[in-house]
């Protein structure tokens, strides 16, 4: 049995995919498996995986039909033989010492998830910028509300990534608790939801001061260029899909439970903000129709009032008041209501 799962989900990408799997083959270290996961690509990827399987036997290939990233990502879940499971996107690549590394402190660290940084590179492998969580840490959770409060406060405040492939995890802990990707979220922020489900399952983290990781953004990629696009739905069917896994697991802690919607605004905070700003705010109304369970929604819209005084305390008055305006605009779709609000409440 391997060290390590390499999952490598592959979609189209013929021009890219060499140079990520011969930075995983080239590796310091070299009790691995990697399995690439041909996702129905209608190029020559199928055929390179393929070719690669053929050459080294730590590579095994799953051809499938076209399903997304998740479903790709949970095919290889389900075969996956190492103790511990790491993420590699096609087009991405490695640092040569980054599977040693990983590997040498979640077993020296003794945790359950050890979190790394990244470069994000350019067209010519030209580094265009640096991703940094907060300085080499680690932390242990004595209590399910630590892992709560870790969720609040440095994951979904963005201290800490939530990016699956800067991420090194325990197979025992996915397969116990059955964590899987969700296939509802169109592929958006999918990573997101394993990541703070897993979280929620662990005992510990090592956040490393290390840069393993290189993400490639293309010119002319999706994601790069769609950054002004609105994603409510994707991040709500996201957040309903944490929602049930969180609210299941705490089905007997009430005082736990009540801590969801904070979450949830969360989660959803990014986009919240994007829509009432002054410019954008038109956009509401369309972006609302398109919730596929507006019920689920509203809900969790409506129970963020109940956490006001929590939310005064630990964001302080002025930001409680502007999560209560946009959780208000985003129920009621009133723009005079939310600019009257901004003008009083947040001078």
């Amino acid at each position: 049995m391997p060290k390590i799962s390499v999952i490598v989900p592959v979609y189209n990408m013929e021009k890219y995919l060499k140079r990520c799997v011969d930075s995983i083959l080239l590796q310091s270290f070299s009790d691995f498996e990697v399995i690439l996961v041909d996702d129905g690509s209608k190029d020559a990827s199928g055929d390179i995986c393929d070719s690669y399987a053929l050459s080294d036997s730590r590579i095994r290939v799953i051809h499938k039909e076209n399903g997304g990233v998740s479903a790709a990502r949970n095919a290889a879940l389900d075969i996956a033989s190492g103790e511990y499971i790491t993420f590699c996107d096609a087009d991405d690549y490695l640092e040569k010492e980054c599977l040693e590394t990983l590997y040498k402190n979640i077993e020296e660290k003794s945790v359950d998830v050890v979190s790394y940084n990244f470069n994000v590179v350019g067209d010519l492998s030209n580094i265009l910028s640096e991703f940094h969580q907060y300085p080499q840490c680690v932390k242990f959770f004595s209590s399910d509300w630590d892992n709560i409060v870790y969720l609040m406060f440095d994951i979904l405040s963005n201290k800490v990534g939530w990016e699956i492939w800067t991420r090194i995890f325990k197979k025992s802990i996915i397969i116990e608790n059955n964590i899987r990707f969700c296939e509802t979220c169109n592929n958006y922020a999918e990573d997101m939801v394993f990541v703070l489900e897993y979280t929620l399952r662990c005992r510990g983290i090592c956040v490393l001061d290390y840069k393993g990781y290189n993400y490639f953004q293309r010119s002319n990629s999706m994601m790069h260029n769609s950054g002004e696009i609105i994603k409510l739905n994707e991040l709500n069917e996201c957040s309903k899909y944490f929602g049930k896994v969180f609210l299941k697991y705490f089905k007997n802690n009430n005082y736990c439970r009540g801590y969801f919607p904070v979450l949830h605004w969360l989660m959803l905070s990014t986009e919240y903000e994007r829509l009432v700003t002054k410019d954008r705010v038109l956009e509401l109304s369309s972006e609302i129709k398109k919730i596929a369970d507006k019920s689920w929604y509203k809900k969790m819209t409506r129970k963020i009032f109940f956490k006001y005084g929590f939310l005064k305390k630990v964001y302080g008055i002025k930001k409680a008041r502007k999560i209560m305006i946009i959780s208000a605009f985003c129920l009621h779709k009133n723009r005079t209501l939310y600019e009257l609000s901004n003008r009083l409440l947040l001078k």
